[in-house]
């Protein structure tokens, strides 16, 4: 990952950042370990980094402010207290899980880091993630405001009407004489074409 686009996060875990994309990039997350189901992927594409590196972002700032060095450092009290700072956010629930799961991540792969960079698991992991954030907001309900089953019954009455009344009118339509051409659509000669109006049909006996 480019040096310059790690420029928010400390000093002190841009080569531990670094490395931990690199094992995004190159091996499958063990959401195995999760005790919930999970439906994030394994393993994330490129262009997914952004997105987390993005949601990362305030806990950079939250480390950086406590004066912290490493990801070990964190205790319980210290996630707790991140996690507070993500539920009075500004932002949608949909962002704050994804924050808070962005460090999930990092416990998932603290294995396979250092040792200073091994983020024991966050607490939300056991409780759940609700605790902290609330309830999901998304639900496969349709919200959408009914159809008053007036009208309904209205538009249910003309649909069967044109879908009966449909063939005779199509025969209707077929014995109609064609529409004319209006005047202004009509195309003009071009120029030195013989005019058909002056050479038509000539009488006969002349």
């Amino acid at each position: 990952m480019d040096p310059a686009s790690l420029h928010p996060c400390p000093e002190a875990l841009r080569a531990d950042l670094k490395h931990f994309f690199y094992l995004l990039l190159t091996m499958d997350t063990p959401l195995e370990q999760l005790d919930r189901p999970a439906s994030a992927r394994k393993r994330l594409a490129p262009s997914t980094l952004k997105t987390l590196f993005e949601d990362l972002k305030p806990f950079f700032g939250w480390f950086e402010e406590r004066g912290l060095s490493t990801l070990a450092q964190l205790d319980e009290d210290d996630l707790r207290e991140y996690a507070a700072q993500v539920a009075n956010a500004p932002v949608g629930q949909n962002p704050k899980s994804r924050r808070l799961f962005g460090l999930s991540r990092l416990w998932l792969l603290s294995p396979y880091m250092r040792p200073s960079a091994r983020l024991r698991q966050p607490f939300w992991e056991r409780e759940g993630m609700d605790q902290v954030i609330g309830k999901s907001e998304w639900t496969a309900e349709n919200k959408s405001i009914p159809v008053h089953p007036a009208t309904m019954s209205a538009l249910l009455v003309w649909c069967l009407r044109l879908v009966q009344e449909a063939p005779r009118l199509i025969h209707l339509l077929s014995l109609s004489p064609s529409i004319p051409v209006p005047r202004r659509a009509v195309r003009r000669p071009c120029p030195g074409a013989p005019n058909s109006a002056k050479t038509g049909p000539r009488p006969i006996g002349q």
